[in-house]
């Protein structure tokens, strides 16, 4: 038995694409407006330009409004499930949460499901730091972390940890 003499604690550094306290259907919705919007924008558009031509346009639209409206939510729901939202510390291990991960589970501590993989040693890159958390190289940039400072000693040292260890 391992008697550990204070508990390891967890840190958390949120991006800035972070959403805080909004409500998963707010995040949701904001996330799928623009996409959604661009996407019927162009068929309307490519419509008109068709019917300016005195061509049938109806059938076209019953088709392709509901095929850009799916693509476009589609695309914004991988999108939240891909871009970071945090990234949490415990020890020598992390978990990157996605947007969609943070608002559907606000509290990191008591997210049941957060997996912790071992972190690599970071890499700064034409202002960048790119660091291996587990299987998944990550490239952090200055402006999507607020302390990117912080959060560059924190996995430096985490990363540290199996460094010396080995």
């Amino acid at each position: 038995m391992i008697k550990v003499g204070h508990p390891i604690s967890i840190v958390a550094f949120p991006s800035t694409h972070h959403p805080g306290d909004t409500s998963f259907t707010l995040v949701v919705a904001r996330a799928q407006a623009q996409p959604v919007a661009l996407a019927l924008i162009a068929v309307l558009v490519v419509s008109f330009v068709v019917l300016m031509q005195g061509s049938p346009v109806l059938g076209t639209l019953t088709w392709a409004a509901p095929l850009a409206y799916a693509a476009a939510a589609g695309w914004s729901l991988y999108e939240l499930r891909r871009r970071p939202a945090e990234i949490v510390i415990r020890g020598g291990f992390a978990a990157v949460r996605s947007v969609w991960d943070v608002a559907r589970r606000p509290d990191p501590a008591s997210d049941s499901e957060l997996r912790l993989y071992r972190i690599f040693p970071p890499n700064r890159v034409d202002g960048e730091l790119s660091v291996g958390i587990g299987h998944q190289v990550y490239t952090l940039r200055p402006e999507d972390w607020p302390k990117f400072g912080r959060l560059k000693d924190a996995l430096h040292a985490a990363s540290a940890t199996f460094a010396t260890a080995a």
